[in-house]
């Protein structure tokens, strides 16, 4: 089945906004990060028991959020700065 979408143009390119209702499989980030919690949990449980599921689950889901929070955050502000150049320098070629 293809998407269907619509697409803005922006400064920095194209934005493709999904219509249809499979949000869940665009999410690719929320499964890494619920396949990095089970994994921290089974770890937590091994060493601990149930304490430990639940601290190794929290702490590898939060850690693995705020690592791809600073690469998006990273790619952003990487894009943010090629925009401003483009517009800085538009006018010198």
């Amino acid at each position: 089945m293809v998407p269907r979408f619509f697409y803005v143009h922006t400064l920095m390119g194209t934005i493709y906004l999904f219509t249809n209702l499979n949000i869940l499989w665009y999410m690719n980030w929320l499964w890494i990060i619920l396949i990095v919690a089970v994994v921290g949990a089974i770890i937590g449980f091994i060493n601990n028991g149930k304490e430990g599921a639940v601290e190794g689950g929290l702490g590898a889901a939060f850690g693995c959020g705020s690592v791809i929070l600073q690469i998006f955050l990273s790619v952003l502000s990487i894009a943010l700065v090629i925009a401003l150049f483009g517009w800085l320098f538009k006018g010198c070629s």
